[in-house]
């Protein structure tokens, strides 16, 4: 079959399948892909930060003058020592169960988005690898056997390598071990991972994107490969900075971790929609 012309083999129903496959795969994105609120991470700390203010008002009010007193159905002043202690150990027991109570809301709040910042790397590297097999199968399908397939499946078989899944509540439970030097170490290589990951999953999907587009060009399909969303960032520099600053630039590394596979998803839904249409074309019978 020449090149520019759209394929159509008897095998034709076993690629409808793998199209099929690939749809689903599409659509997947909607559960697998997770976008989070760039707000979210931050919660822990503003729920600390509250639970401060409300302390320092509960011990204000633990000092102030005058306490009140029932005495004999009359309200008045009270200056009796007995009357002031028992104010005051009752504001200090709330202010303890208040900052307790916060505490634990932000260490819920943090477990959660360290949970989701880890579970939606899994899911979306494994349905993005899942899509890419299913596209180098239906290729094959269709009877094309020219040297970017097997690139294709190379990148593939490098991806599922190089990007295994890493156990989300293993990782929550090393950052939350009660050992300080264990937990910042797990808590550094969680950073590290989550910010290289993305990077170089990019960069594989570009290679396998740029195979894919050379060999639809040449059967007349048009199909453009993504551009980079995530930049190509020096966890070592990040780290150092973090400890330069005493814990600060934590504050964008935060942030960082959030957004960049937030645009990292965006830029899919557009890619994955155009990839559709380029492989269904590709089939497509003859006027």
């Amino acid at each position: 079959m020449g090149h520019g012309e759209p394929l159509v083999l008897a095998s034709s129903g076993i690629a409808q399948g793998y199209l099929a496959n690939i749809r689903s795969l599409v659509e997947r994105a909607r559960e697998t892909d997770y976008v989070m609120p760039i707000w979210l991470p931050y919660l822990p700390l503003l729920i600390v930060l509250a639970s401060m203010f409300g302390i320092f008002i509960v011990l204000a009010a633990s000092e102030a003058k005058p306490v009140w007193e029932i005495r004999h159905g009359e309200p008045g002043f009270a200056v009796g020592e007995y009357s002031r202690d028992n104010v005051e150990f009752a504001l200090d027991i709330g202010a303890i169960f208040l900052f307790l109570a916060m505490l634990i809301a932000g260490l819920i709040v943090q477990a959660y988005v360290v949970y989701k910042w880890i579970d939606r790397r899994n899911k979306h590297f494994a349905r993005t690898h899942a899509l890419y097999e299913n596209i180098v199968e239906y290729l094959e399908a269709l009877g094309i056997q020219e040297p970017e397939i097997a690139q294709m499946r190379s990148i593939v078989q490098e991806m599922r390598y190089r990007e295994p899944h890493r156990s989300p509540v293993l990782w929550l439970i090393l950052i939350i071990i009660p050992v300080t030097i264990v937990s910042l170490i797990a808590q550094l290589y969680v950073y590290h991972f989550l910010t290289r990951d993305y990077y170089e999953h990019e960069v594989r999907e570009q290679m396998f994107y740029r195979q894919l587009s050379e060999l639809l060009k040449r059967h007349g399909v048009y199909l453009e490969p993504p551009e980079q969303t995530v930049p190509d960032r020096n966890t070592v520099l990040y780290i150092i900075l973090s400890i330069v600053t005493l814990g600060l630039f934590f504050l964008y590394w935060v942030y960082v971790m959030t957004e960049d596979p937030n645009r990292h998803f965006t830029a899919h839904s557009g890619v994955e929609q155009n990839l559709i249409r380029a492989l269904e074309s590709l089939a497509a019978p003859t006027a």
